[in-house]
């Protein structure tokens, strides 16, 4: 299992953003890379209360997906309640638009 966290600029957030990623270990990940089929991506919400860290520190997911081909991608927001706000930020489109694209660059 690979935990990976990740910060970069965000253009629509005009900050900084940080996402984790649970990747599981797939036995053909050491032979060529052409050769991978890619991953189901299940994105995962905090609640108003937690973080991204929430579903790491409360829940088995990493057990849950050992085996599987599925990439778990838990997003850090603060408390926008995933919309885009008049006044502040633009969670929803940070989550829908930006971030899988973002994603789909780096992994």
């Amino acid at each position: 299992m690979a935990l990976l966290t990740l910060r970069y600029s965000s253009p629509i957030l005009a900050s900084q953003a940080e996402v984790n990623v649970l990747l599981p270990e797939r036995p053909e990940q050491f032979q060529q890379a052409s050769s991978l089929k890619p991953y189901r991506v299940l994105y995962l919400l905090h609640g108003l209360g937690d973080d991204s860290w929430g579903w790491i520190r409360h829940t088995a997911i990493d057990s849950l997906i050992r085996n599987t081909d599925i990439a778990v991608v838990l997003p850090q927001v603060g408390h926008g309640f995933y919309t885009d706000m008049a006044r502040g930020e633009r969670w929803f489109s940070y989550v829908a638009e930006e971030l899988p694209l973002y994603l789909a660059s780096v992994l």
